[in-house]
Order: C-alpha cells, then sequence, then structure tokens
C-alpha cells in the first residue's frame, strides 16, 4: 500500500505485536530497483541471497525487478520460495538429495555450491523428470 508524500504513517510502529518486521514499501522499491540498475550498469546479474528477509514476495519483487534468480541457504527455502532458477549456496547432504529432487519440480532449475562456485545442477526435463 502506497501513501501520498507527507502523509502519516499507515501504522504507528509502536502499536505492531513483536517481533513484527515493518518496511516503508517506498523504500523496499526504490532499494530493489537501485540494485537492479546498479548491477546492470557493471553489466553483472543479479541472483539476490534472500536470507536478509526470507519472504516469498520480496523475492518475487526482485525477480520481478530482473533478477536471473534467487540464491538461499538451506533447501527448505527453495521449497518455499518463488523462481525458475535457484541457487543453494552451501553444500547437501546426501540426505538432502530427494526433497532437492521433489523441489526442483516446482522451478525450472536448481543450482548448489560452495565457496562461490557451482558444483551442480539439477534441471526438469521435457517430460517433466529431474536430470
Amino acid at each position: 500500500m502506497h501513501r501520498e508524500e507527507g502523509a502519516p504513517p499507515i501504522v504507528d510502529a509502536l502499536d505492531l505485536d513483536t517481533p513484527a518486521l515493518f518496511v516503508d514499501l517506498d523504500v523496499l522499491e526504490r532499494n530493489i530497483a537501485r540494485m537492479q540498475q546498479q548491477c546492470r550498469a557493471w553489466g553483472v546479474e543479479l541472483r539476490p541471497h534472500v536470507k536478509t528477509h526470507k519472504i516469498p514476495e520480496i523475492a518475487q519483487m526482485q525477480l520481478d525487478a530482473g533478477a536471473i534468480g534467487i540464491t538461499v541457504a538451506k533447501v527448505g527455502e527453495a521449497e518455499v520460495l518463488p523462481g525458475e532458477d535457484v541457487l543453494v549456496a552451501y553444500p547437501l547432504l546426501k540426505e538432502k538429495v530427494p526433497r532437492v529432487c521433489a523441489t526442483v519440480n516446482l522451478h525450472d532449475e536448481i543450482w548448489y555450491g560452495r565457496r562461490g562456485r557451482v558444483e551442480g545442477s539439477w534441471k526438469v526435463a521435457a517430460r517433466g523428470k529431474v536430470r
């Protein structure tokens, strides 16, 4: 919900139960746009890490602004966050592979890696099976 410049806040932060997320939507949208614009100026693609918010709607706003995908820390985050292209930024335990295979059907591709390099990926094949 947007408000007019100089208008009073929609809600008083002191009236919120805590913990609560209190976001100035105008600032959030401006920051997402500025980051995407800066990445374009640098000639790099943006894949934001969602650890700072873990909110599907904000991740979708980042994707809508031009991010090529999202980065997550855990398979559970990939299971609930949007995007066709997801990077799990930490090594996967063998026990997590079945969950990743199930999750890849929600996304076109799941990448995994560590120490700044991609180690592998799962893609959805034409028949909807993981390869």
